[in-house]
């Protein structure tokens, strides 16, 4: 991933890789001038695809071994995965069972890539870590399964809606009382002698001396690292470390879940008008450095820079 970023003290370039269902590596250098960070960003992109930046168009072919330019995704919030057990394993019954929150988020965005460029075979299968377990799972959305990369353990995988979730644990928890009533007149009968042998027991030994109970652990309101704002606006919590509540965040038009406040602020950012607008006016389209070693970029910095003196 590759982004280009700007707050109050200048510009930044930021990298992220790693495998999937990780935190990965990440590198940010700066602050810095605008064109400093087009050049950085201009130089990775040239290093992993083999192309110059403006010169493809997402979904185009790449050399072979090389990164390709995807198209843009959106993943759904509401939708989640499953996985079928069918061998009893940890003493599950053959039946379908959600993934966690996070492999369920991450499974998703894939299925979402997938879906967004036209599901070639190049975004059909993915390799995800499977956090703290210490295993990677082949995930393979055109025959739906799952293979565990250490034991290769195969299992089938499934994409539903939020409604279809609920209906099977709710059709899951009505066995599990049906089953219930049949164990329950023996396993009670059980239970009494189990308990009449231990009170015996207790009554020839000295009393026990009181225990006060552990209190529970509170789960935080407050969100907290690099998914806090997006957990906020979720709903999933009430707010982060600086304060901020769902009702200041808004998705951008990249999708992204920033501040109120930030998106009005570049909103009214005049210097990125002024670009924008000489940019158009001179049909320039792809990457162009404003203000750069080519004509172009000479040309649409100092178109900018007359739009951006009038608005003064």
């Amino acid at each position: 991933m590759l982004q280009g970023l700007e707050d109050d003290n200048g510009c930044y370039s930021y990298q992220r890789w790693g495998r999937t269902g990780t935190d990965g590596e990440a590198k940010i250098q700066g602050p810095m001038e605008r064109e400093e960070v087009e050049k950085i960003l201009a130089k990775v992109f040239k290093d992993k695809s083999g192309k110059e930046w403006g010169s493809i168009t997402p979904g185009d072919r790449v050399l072979p071994g090389r990164y390709w330019l995807q198209r843009e995704f959106n993943a759904s919030e509401t939708a989640k995965w499953q996985y079928y057990v069918h061998d009893n394993i940890d003493g599950k019954r053959n039946d379908w069972y959600d993934y966690t929150a996070k492999a369920s988020e991450e499974v998703e965005e894939i299925f979402a890539q997938h879906k967004a460029n036209a599901c070639e075979s190049r975004t059909a299968t993915r390799v995800v870590a499977s956090g703290n377990l210490g295993f990677s799972y082949l995930v393979d959305l055109e025959a739906m399964t799952q293979t565990n990369m250490k034991t290769r353990k195969q299992r089938k995988i499934r994409r539903v809606t939020g409604a279809q979730a609920l209906s099977r644990q709710s059709s899951g928890s009505h066995m599990m009382k049906k089953m219930m009533k049949k164990r329950l007149p023996s396993v009670m009968k059980s239970a009494k002698k189990s308990m009449k042998k231990v009170m015996k027991k207790l009554m020839k030994k000295k009393p026990m001396k009181k225990v006060m109970k552990k209190a529970m652990k509170k789960v935080s309101k407050i969100a907290k690292g690099k998914r806090g704002k997006w957990l906020v606006f979720s709903g999933r919590k009430e707010k982060t470390t600086k304060g901020l509540k769902a009702a200041d965040f808004v998705k951008n038009k990249y999708n992204r879940v920033v501040s109120k406040k930030k998106s009005a602020l570049q909103k009214r950012n005049a210097w990125m008008m002024a670009t924008v607008k000489a940019r158009a006016s001179l049909g320039i389209t792809g990457f162009c450095p404003c203000g750069g070693a080519t004509e172009k970029g000479k040309a649409v910095y100092e178109k900018a820079k007359s739009l951006y003196h009038q608005t003064l």
